[in-house]
C-alpha cells in the first residue's frame, strides 16, 4: 500500500515537473521570437539595436530644458509658497508610486512605466503629499487624456491626492499654502487613524 502511495505521488511530482518544463519552454521560445523581431529593427540613423555601442564616437544628445516657461514659472510660485516642503518638478511615477501585494508587480510597474508628473510636494522627509498636473490644450488630445486616465487613476489607488491646474488659472501663493496644509492635516489625520487600527 505504502508503494502504491509512493508512486502515485512521484507520478504526480513528474507531472507537476513536466508541464513547468514545457511552460518555460514556450516562454523562452515566446521571448526569443520577440527579441528577434526587436533586434533586426533598426533606429533612425540605421543603427541596429543590437549593435554594440561605440564609446569613441559621439552621440546624437545635446542639453534640453527639464521644464517649459509656463511650468517654470508654477515651479517657483510652488517654492515661494510651500518652503516647508520639497518641491519636485518632472518626477518619474514610479519614484512615488510602489507595488503592494501583487502577484505580478511588473505588470503594475509597466502600467506607470515612462510616465511622469509635473510637480510632487514631499514633506521635508521626501514622503509624498500631493502631486501637481499642470493642463494645457494638449491635454484635450485622446492619447494624452487616456495617459491622464492612468495618471489620476494610479494616484487615487495609492492615496495621493492629484491637484490639477489649468496653465492660465494657478492660484496665487497663499491659496496654494492654504490647499498643502489642509491636505497636509487630511493626511496626517488618515495616517493617525491607520496606525490606530
Amino acid at each position: 500500500m505504502e508503494i502504491v502511495l509512493a508512486l502515485i505521488c512521484l507520478g504526480i511530482v513528474a507531472g507537476m515537473i513536466f508541464v513547468a518544463l514545457a511552460s518555460n519552454r514556450k516562454r523562452a521560445q515566446s521571448r526569443k521570437q520577440h527579441s528577434g523581431s526587436r533586434r533586426r529593427s533598426s533606429s533612425a540613423d540605421g543603427k541596429s539595436r543590437s549593435e554594440p555601442l561605440n564609446y569613441e564616437e559621439t552621440w546624437p544628445f545635446y542639453p534640453a530644458y527639464a521644464m517649459s516657461i509656463a511650468e517654470q514659472e508654477v515651479y517657483w510660485k510652488l517654492i515661494q509658497a510651500l518652503p516647508d516642503y520639497i518641491v519636485l518638478a518632472q518626477v518619474q511615477a514610479s519614484r512615488i508610486l510602489k507595488v503592494k501585494h501583487s502577484r505580478n508587480p511588473m505588470y503594475w510597474i509597466n502600467r506607470v512605466n515612462r510616465m511622469s508628473y509635473d510637480y510632487v510636494i514631499c514633506h521635508k522627509n521626501s514622503y509624498p503629499l500631493a502631486v501637481i498636473e499642470l493642463d494645457d490644450a494638449t491635454h484635450e488630445e485622446p492619447d494624452r487624456a487616456e495617459a491622464d486616465r492612468r495618471k489620476n487613476k494610479a494616484l487615487f489607488d495609492a492615496g495621493l491626492k492629484l491637484i490639477r491646474w489649468h496653465k492660465h488659472e494657478v492660484p496665487e501663493q497663499e491659496d496654494i499654502r492654504k490647499l498643502v496644509a489642509q491636505l497636509a492635516e487630511k493626511q496626517q489625520e488618515k495616517r493617525r487613524l491607520h496606525k490606530a487600527a
